[in-house]
């Protein structure tokens, strides 16, 4: 896996693809970085989140469409 870390002071109106990224399967996580420096990266954004609701909503749901690959066993 490759990963591109960029961090712009200034975000400009456009972003440029990376070459090596083009036509491919990426994932792009936009966050504002914080003056205060309170919140570091995505992982303290993630960890700040509030601990509510039930985990079980977020369970691998049973794979009903394919009978050679069994997830839930």
């Amino acid at each position: 896996m490759k990963a591109i870390h960029l961090l712009y002071d200034d975000l400009p109106d456009t972003l440029i693809t990376p070459v090596e990224l083009r036509h491919k399967r990426v994932e792009v996580v936009l966050m504002e970085v914080e003056s205060a420096g309170r919140l570091r990266g995505l992982k303290d954004w993630i960890a700040s989140m509030p601990d509510v609701g039930d985990d079980s909503i977020f369970a691998r749901q049973t794979d009903a469409g394919r009978e050679d690959v069994r997830w839930d066993t």
